[in-house]
C-alpha cells in the first residue's frame, strides 16, 4: 500500500480543529464519536522542548505579555526533602530559581492553549448548528500538566507532583449534568470509556478499569465510589533522555533518569515509591502541604500514614494487575 504526503497551510491548532469541524458538519443518520487530540501544548521539538519551542498561531503572539504570571509557593523553592530531585547531574545546577519555567514559556503555552480554547468554541459552535449539540456528550481534557517552576522544574511533567498529574476535565452533557456542577470526587481519564458506554446504554465488559461517572455527573454522591487512585510511569531509557532531538532535552530532561515510580493518592495523603531508586521515596499530607513542600517519609509522627499507604498501594497494583 502506497502512502502520500500532503500538506496544509496554517498553524497546526487550526488545521487540525477545520478537519474535526468538517466530520461534524458531515450529514449523518447514526450517533457518532469524535476524539480529536491537538498537538498544543506541545513544543515544536525542532524548535527546543525546554525553552523556545512553545509556538503560537500569528494572531495569539504577544496577548499576554502585560500580563503578570501568577506562581505556587512551591515555585523556585530547592527541593531539598526530596532526594531523587537533589541528586548531582553532571553540567546541571541543582533545581531552584534560576531552572524554573521561565516567564516567557509560561506566556508562550498560554498563547497555544487560546488557540485551543477558540478552537473548543468553534466544535460547539458546529455542533449547535447541527442540532447536536445538546445531544452530545462533550469533554475537555488533558493527558498531564506542566510545571510552572515548582520545586524549581520546569519540563519534567513525568513526575507525581499535583502540577503534573492533576488535569482539568470539562463535561457538556445538559441532559444529565447542571450547570456550573463541580463534582468533589476523585475521578480518573479511565473513567470516560465506562461512562460513554454506559450513556450509549451499551453494557460494560468486565473487567474494565475506571468507572462509570453518570451517578456523579447527575449530582449523586455514590457511597461506594474510589477513596484513593494509582499513579504509575516508567522509568524513559537513558538514550531517550539523553539523545532525543530538540535543544534542552539532553540537559533538563535528564534530570528524571530512574525515576520511575508507583504512587498512591487519596483524598489526604500521597505516598511516591521509586522502582529504580533506593532511599528516595516520599509522603506528603496534602490537607496541611497542598504544595508538597515537606516530605514525610522519614518522620516519626507519619510512621502509620506511611504503612497504610504502602499497603494501599499494594492492593491497588494486585486489582489492576
Amino acid at each position: 500500500m502506497g502512502s502520500e504526503s500532503l500538506v496544509f497551510e496554517g498553524h497546526v491548532t487550526d488545521v487540525l480543529t477545520d478537519h474535526a469541524v468538517s466530520f461534524l458538519e458531515t450529514a449523518r443518520d447514526e450517533p457518532f464519536v469524535l476524539f480529536f487530540s491537538q498537538k498544543a501544548v506541545h513544543p515544536d521539538p525542532a524548535l527546543g522542548l525546554v525553552e523556545g519551542g512553545f509556538v503560537a498561531a500569528d494572531r495569539h503572539l504577544g496577548i499576554y505579555d502585560d500580563e503578570q504570571i501568577r506562581r505556587l509557593p512551591s515555585a523556585g523553592v530547592p527541593p531539598l526533602d526530596k532526594p531523587a530531585l537533589m541528586r548531582e547531574i553532571p553540567g546541571l545546577p541543582p533545581l531552584g530559581p534560576d531552572t524554573s519555567t521561565t516567564d516567557a514559556t509560561i506566556r508562550e503555552r498560554l498563547e497555544m492553549v487560546t488557540g485551543v480554547d477558540e478552537s473548543v468554541g468553534r466544535l460547539l459552535e458546529a455542533l449547535d448548528r447541527a442540532g447536536e449539540l445538546d445531544n452530545t456528550f462533550f469533554v475537555v481534557t488533558s493527558d498531564h500538566g506542566y510545571f510552572y517552576g515548582e520545586h524549581g522544574l520546569n519540563a519534567q511533567r513525568r513526575l507525581a507532583y499535583e502540577g503534573s498529574v492533576r488535569i482539568p476535565m470539562v463535561i457538556r452533557y445538559p441532559g444529565l449534568i447542571e450547570p456550573g456542577t463541580r463534582p468533589e470526587q476523585m475521578v480518573l481519564s479511565i473513567d470516560l470509556a465506562p461512562t460513554i458506554l454506559h450513556l450509549a446504554g451499551q453494557e460494560l465488559e468486565d473487567p474494565m478499569q475506571g468507572a462509570s461517572l453518570a451517578a456523579i455527573l447527575g449530582g449523586g454522591d455514590p457511597q461506594d465510589w474510589r477513596a484513593s487512585i494509582l499513579i504509575e510511569h516508567h522509568s524513559d531509557p537513558d538514550d531517550y533522555l539523553r539523545g532525543a532531538p530538540g535543544p534542552g532535552r539532553a540537559s533538563e530532561f535528564v534530570r528524571v533518569l530512574g525515576m520511575g515510580y508507583k504512587a498512591v493518592r487519596t483524598e489526604r495523603y500521597k505516598y511516591i515509591q521509586y522502582t529504580d531508586l533506593e532511599g528516595m521515596d516520599e509522603l506528603y499530607d496534602l490537607e496541611a502541604d497542598p504544595h508538597e513542600m515537606n516530605n514525610l517519609i522519614d518522620s516519626p509522627e507519619a510512621a502509620q500514614v506511611l504503612e497504610d499507604m504502602q499497603t494501599e498501594l499494594g492492593r491497588l497494583l494486585e486489582s489492576t494487575g
